[in-house]
């Protein structure tokens, strides 16, 4: 992941969810699906909007582009 993607990828989960959700987009033994629901029901974010959110946070964190990274 380039910088340009990475900046990216932050723009579609956004900051503060990327912060606010670090350790559970990071646990591997939470499966997608299950985080996607999570953020419709606490957030309210749409279908799509939350699968794209968790979607760019676990490409950020596989390409270890963490918090101590940003």
């Amino acid at each position: 992941m380039n910088h340009e993607e990475l900046v990216r990828a932050i723009q579609r989960v956004g900051m503060g969810t990327f912060v606010k959700y670090f350790e559970a987009f990071s646990n591997e033994a939470k499966e997608s699906d299950d985080l996607v629901d999570a953020l419709i029901k606490i957030e309210g974010y749409g279908d799509d909007s939350a699968r794209t959110k968790v979607n760019s946070a676990r490409r950020i964190l596989s390409c270890n582009l963490g918090l101590g990274q940003l």
